[in-house]
């Protein structure tokens, strides 16, 4: 347990004041934590979201609680008097912190939390978190919480349902696959987003989000706190360089960077990044020690961490058609040629006289190229009249143009997936941890299948780029009464503007029948 969370000061200023400001009969507040829609792009459901974080904030409200009330009488006075102390010197005169001496005299927290299980996929408006109070003289506690509440709840779960859109995007493409391929995902995205994030508080609780629903993670603090809050053994990694190693290793001695990389690490797993200085030169090189890395009872992963991902990974697309008789080539590649013309050609124009299509057969690689014709009817608009394949040329594709996987695939060598796909030898991988978001990992996901690979072949790195930049408005959390009650009856009450609909408030007390017990200050 934490026992630096004071709440008497975890709270906006105004919350300060609330206390004098609810009418004197009201004895009890009701109020429900709920995410009210999403704001953000077309690439993620607007339906639905995954609910996580609760138990985050109420391990700092149980530290409080440890510290608070285990505190002798006295120095809890004294505790109570410095925060007077702060009050008078920000909002001038004298304040009363009687309410403070009263909820010590109590000796616990007098609120009851009920939240929806975590991890749970949820509706839009749904019931997340209610909180009321348990005795009638504390009234005002239950939204003194609120400030310290959303800005710990709405930071991991959004970060939670952001890597839980990455998983769905991974599963979707790999339907069909079998049990044993299906447990990779758990590690094909990893938490490189510590040092984006907004200090250490912040690194753990995103973190603690992208550990809902991966367990590969760089993050430690979120490892840990997961353990601790969630009781889950999660958050692994493997030992990994980075570009001071490299670099201290010095440029012409890359290769026995790596081989000595290698041999402080006969087994498992270990990354190494190699885009320092020439990184196509150096992939390259890894044939002329092929033999120590298959050697090895583990697997040596590559890390890019610059340039255009999707190039990087996967380089030029080249279709195979090995299934074609070479003789008969001309004829089918014009027919494709025809449609990429047309497709890319807007309706009524003139295209291109030109075009050359990259493609594989046998093994080799060809640039085929074509003469396009356009003609024009009754002056008014164009259409395509003709394409004719001239010439088909063998080509010796740079590596660039073979990209990551083909270079790794003609040293190593490969097997095919269940889905036919190939997946490079075990001893041989990739991840890519530069800049990786949803729509990102989307595309080189689609890439890397249209060149023949399977996704089993690469570790996402994802980052501060996916998890630092979001608010508390993405998922539109709020946390409002809806309800209070009045001389011992209960009454609803609701926020309705009409300057603007959607931050109505949901009304009326909630059982909370369907929900968890997550924090009762009395047990």
């Amino acid at each position: 347990m934490r026992n630096n969370y004071n709440l008497m000061y975890m709270a906006d200023f105004y919350k300060v004041s609330h206390k004098a400001q609810y009418p004197a009969n009201v004895t009890k507040v009701h109020s429900v934590l709920v995410a009210r829609g999403a704001n953000y792009n077309e690439h993620i459901s607007k339906t639905e979201f995954q609910w996580f974080g609760a138990k985050l904030f109420i391990e700092k409200l149980e530290s409080f609680s440890e510290w608070f009330f285990s505190l002798p009488y006295a120095a809890a006075s004294i505790e109570i008097e410095k925060y007077k102390d702060f009050l008078d010197a920000r909002l001038g005169g004298n304040n009363n912190v009687a309410h403070w001496f009263d909820l010590r005299l109590l000796g616990h927290l007098p609120l009851i939390i009920k939240a929806q299980p975590e991890k749970a996929i949820q509706a839009f408006q749904t019931p997340l978190i209610t909180v009321e109070n348990t005795d009638d003289n504390f009234a005002w506690l239950t939204s003194y919480i609120e400030t310290s509440m959303l800005s710990n709840v709405w930071a991991p779960c959004t970060a939670a349902n952001r890597s839980w859109h990455i998983r769905k995007s991974i599963e979707d493409v790999m339907q069909g696959y079998s049990e044993e391929e299906l447990s990779a995902i758990d590690f094909m995205a990893h938490d490189f987003s510590y040092r984006g994030l907004q200090g250490d508080e912040a690194a753990m609780l995103s973190g603690c989000g992208h550990l809902a629903n991966f367990k590969g993670s760089d993050s430690i603090p979120a490892i840990l706190a997961m353990e601790r809050v969630y009781g889950e053994i999660t958050g692994f990694s493997v030992p990994a360089t980075e570009h001071s190693v490299m670099c201290a290793g010095g440029e012409e001695d890359e290769v026995e960077t790596f081989k000595r990389i290698l041999d402080i690490y006969p087994q498992g797993i270990v990354s190494v990044v190699a885009d320092t200085w020439d990184y196509y030169g150096m992939l390259k090189n890894l044939a002329s020690f092929k033999d120590r890395i298959m050697a090895r009872d583990g697997k040596l992963v590559i890390r890019p961490d610059s340039g255009d991902p999707v190039h990087i990974i996967c380089g030029d697309v080249f279709e195979d058609y090995s299934n074609y008789e070479f003789g008969h080539l001309k004829d089918y590649l014009a027919d494709i040629i025809w449609d990429l013309v047309a497709e890319d050609t807007p309706h009524g124009e003139v295209g291109v006289d030109s075009w050359d299509l990259k493609f594989k057969h046998n093994g080799k690689y060809y640039v085929a190229s074509a003469s396009v014709e356009f003609d024009r009817h009754d002056k008014q608009y164009y259409y395509l009249e003709n394409v004719c394949v001239d010439e088909i040329e063998e080509i010796s594709p740079t590596p660039e143009q073979q990209g990551s996987l083909e270079i790794l695939d003609s040293i190593f060598g490969h097997t095919l997936d269940s889905a036919g796909l190939k997946v490079l030898d075990s001893h041989i991988g990739l991840i890519y941890g530069d800049g990786m978001n949803q729509e990102r990992i989307k595309k080189m996901l689609a890439a890397m299948i249209a060149k023949g690979y399977s996704p089993l072949n690469i570790v996402f790195g994802v980052g501060a780029y996916t998890y630092q930049l979001t608010t508390r408005d993405e998922l539109g959390f709020a946390f409002k009464a809806t309800a209070v009650e009045i001389d011992g009856e209960w009454v609803s009450i609701q926020k309705n503007p009409k300057t603007d609909v959607s931050k109505k408030s949901l009304t009326g007390r909630f059982d909370g029948a369907d929900m968890e017990v997550i924090f009762n200050g009395k047990s």
